[in-house]
């Protein structure tokens, strides 16, 4: 029989309902007959450290974490622009969304190194526009710096061909874009779009646009418009199409991204 070790029952109901799994869930994707050890160990702490390691597997947790003394508080490193929802997503990022951002992080710190060790000019379009700027001149000054009119997608029959010649636009500009449905590869961790749509971490020679694949291709195009202005303002941060009124960044984006898809 494994030997039992103690920690603190609150730190495996948090890292169970940090995954969106409840107690069913979990001693299914644990293989166990049922769900009473899962329910002992939430009750009492005790458990065995080979089933602290699977619990942690599956709940995409640091082990760490589930020998402090409580749940630890755990923010997303950049602006959080979403509306606030009386749902799950808005009271705590999953850890979905949490490892995608740090993912993207670790791709654009690689870049940004390359692009430093190679003496490359800082792009100077970053953190050109302010809030009190025309979303119209704003919206102009992208699409020249992408090479864009209102005849650049006409002739294309389909919404991929479409929205992979925006993203080859985006990148020859020299903005990194990632469009992903998953975490990583792990296709068991999907995105979802209810909780965000898309984000951009920012940086002079190396902004990154993520898009989540999820969504239809319209939405990706709107999206990535959108994070475009994020570009250009010089804001990093995760958006979706649902914001406070008073968010005056997000309502500015949004006007900019219909600018540059519908330009009047």
């Amino acid at each position: 029989m494994s030997t039992l070790i103690k920690v603190n029952p609150d730190l495996l109901k948090w890292a169970r309902n940090r995954s969106g799994l409840d107690i069913s869930s979990l001693a299914k994707a644990l293989k166990l007959k049922d769900q009473s050890s899962v329910e002992n160990w939430e009750a009492t702490g005790e458990i065995s450290l080979s089933q602290l390691e699977k619990v942690a597997k599956k709940a995409y947790v640091p082990i760490g974490y589930l020998f402090l003394d409580t749940p630890p508080k755990e923010t997303l490193p950049i602006n959080d622009f979403r509306k606030v929802r009386e749902s799950q997503h808005d009271k705590n990022p999953s850890p979905n969304l949490l490892d995608t951002v740090l993912h993207s992080q670790f791709r654009q710190d690689w870049f940004e190194k390359k692009m430093i060790e190679n003496d490359s000019d800082p792009l100077s379009f970053v953190n050109t526009a302010r809030l009190n700027s025309e979303p119209e001149k704003v919206a102009t000054s992208i699409r020249n710096i992408l090479q864009i009119n209102e005849n650049t997608f006409s002739s294309l029959n389909t919404a991929d061909e479409t929205l992979r010649l925006f993203v080859e636009k985006v990148e020859k500009a020299g903005i990194l874009v990632m469009r992903s449905g998953i975490v990583g590869n792990n296709t068991r961790r999907k995105l979802e779009v209810e909780e965000f749509r898309g984000f951009t971490l920012n940086n002079k020679y190396s902004p990154l646009i993520f898009v989540n694949n999820n969504d239809s291709k319209s939405a990706q195009m709107f999206t990535l418009a959108h994070e475009l202005a994020h570009v250009w303002l010089g804001q990093s941060g995760v958006s979706d199409l649902s914001f406070d009124e008073n968010n005056k960044i997000e309502a500015f984006c949004n006007k900019i991204a219909s600018e540059i898809l519908i330009p009047n």
